[in-house]
């Protein structure tokens, strides 16, 4: 296999970093809201849907009946949930784009 090009290594080192970082992150939030239910008793909740607002972008909305269920499951899994998860995907994902060597 060719050795990987300069780009493909960047392009995975931003990937692999982004991944370790949205992981880390997810475990900021779960902290926070653990806190803010000790401190006020209610357990915060927060969504998918409120970190997508959270940085701009609106609840998805689709014309399917089965897309749209699925879309709401989605944005109503917990937030540090979600980017724990998209952290993950990223990661391995980024560690997909290296080319294996193999050595005969």
């Amino acid at each position: 296999m060719p050795p990987p090009t300069p780009f493909i290594d960047r392009v995975t080192n931003i990937l692999v970093w982004a991944g370790i970082s949205l992981a880390a992150i997810a475990h900021l939030i779960l902290i926070i809201e653990i806190v803010e239910w000790f401190a006020t008793g209610q357990w915060p909740g927060w969504s998918v849907e409120d970190g997508m607002l959270f940085v701009g972008i609106e609840e998805p909305l689709a014309y399917f009946n089965v897309v749209q269920f699925a879309l709401d499951i989605a944005t109503d899994l917990p937030l540090a949930v979600g980017l724990y998860f998209f952290g993950l995907s990223i990661f391995f994902s980024a560690l997909n784009l290296e080319p294996e060597n193999h050595q005969a």
